[in-house]
């Protein structure tokens, strides 16, 4: 992937405990030239910042929120339950797989099985800034109409939406375990690996496709990137996603209307001093600190 895209700053995690351990007191990101362990267990997101041909990677995470179909915490999830779950869990990529497959073709799709949910990958050249990144990524949402799992006291399968339109995702890697959400978090009681899923395998799949050992994980055999297709961008500015509100806008609207009820206009040519008092506790700035 690195001599693929040209990379060219420090996005893989050298680490056996995925993203926990900073004993160290150091990043534990390096360059492939400094990786010591094998498999690699995550990296963050390929932005077009972080390489030379600025390829941007679009990531999106299927997945289902942690409850009973009577509205019940799972406590232990378990492979009997991520089988269940998986006809539901199918339909719901699908509702994302068929917009996408409307500009991506198949052969640049990569889908990741990563124990309980999927992740859906494809990488583009030509985008001009991360602004049009999160206009496609919200344009494919609202094209979904997939929920939101996060926040959630209910069973919801959908996309991890935050997490999606993070400037700077962490994210497993092919070949990853998930030993820590077995055994640290106590959050699943089976092992499994992230391996690679074709679009083609995906559909043919009736069950969860777990991978239990690493030597049978399997890894896509090129990194390929396609050319933005122009009509994809064209149909993203057209859509109207003023409607479509993400998650993460409208918590931070909430936050925000919660601070003060006064709406804030920015001014120009004024003159800012520095502030050397204290703020007193009743001000809603307080909160911020």
């Amino acid at each position: 992937m690195e001599q693929d895209f040209k990379i060219t700053r420090p996005i893989f995690l050298n680490l056996k405990t995925v993203w926990f351990d900073n004993s160290k007191g150091k990043s534990n990101m390096v360059s492939a030239k400094d990786i010591t362990l094998e498999p690699v267990q995550g990296r963050y997101r390929l932005n077009l910042t972080d390489n030379l041909l600025r390829v941007q990677e679009f990531f999106f995470d299927i997945e289902w929120s942690p409850f009973d179909e009577n509205g019940a915490k799972i406590k232990l999830i378990t492979k009997e339950i991520t089988n269940q779950y998986f006809p539901k869990l199918k339909r719901a990529a699908k509702r994302l797989l068929f917009p996408l497959l409307k500009y991506i073709p198949k052969e640049f799709i990569y889908i990741r099985v990563s124990g309980t949910g999927l992740h859906i990958i494809f990488f583009v050249q030509g985008l001009q800034n991360m602004d049009e990144f999160m206009l496609i990524t919200k344009y494919f949402i609202f094209k979904s109409k997939l929920k939101n799992t996060k926040h959630v006291d209910k069973l919801i399968f959908g996309l991890d939406t935050e997490t999606m339109l993070s400037s700077d995702r962490k994210i497993a890697e092919f070949g990853s375990w998930n030993k820590l959400k077995k055994d640290f978090k106590e959050e699943v009681d089976y092992l499994n690996y992230a391996t690679y899923l074709s679009v083609d395998d995906f559909f043919k799949a009736k069950h969860y496709p777990f991978c239990p050992d690493f030597k049978s994980v399997k890894y896509p055999t090129q990194n390929l990137y396609l050319e933005l297709p122009k009509k994809l961008l064209e149909d993203a500015k057209k859509a109207k996603l003023d409607d479509f509100i993400s998650p993460v806008d409208k918590n931070a609207a909430l936050k925000t209307a919660s601070v003060s009820s006064s709406s804030i206009t920015p001014t120009t040519g004024t003159h800012i001093k520095e502030f050397t008092g204290e703020i007193p506790k009743d001000d809603p700035a307080n909160q911020l600190v």
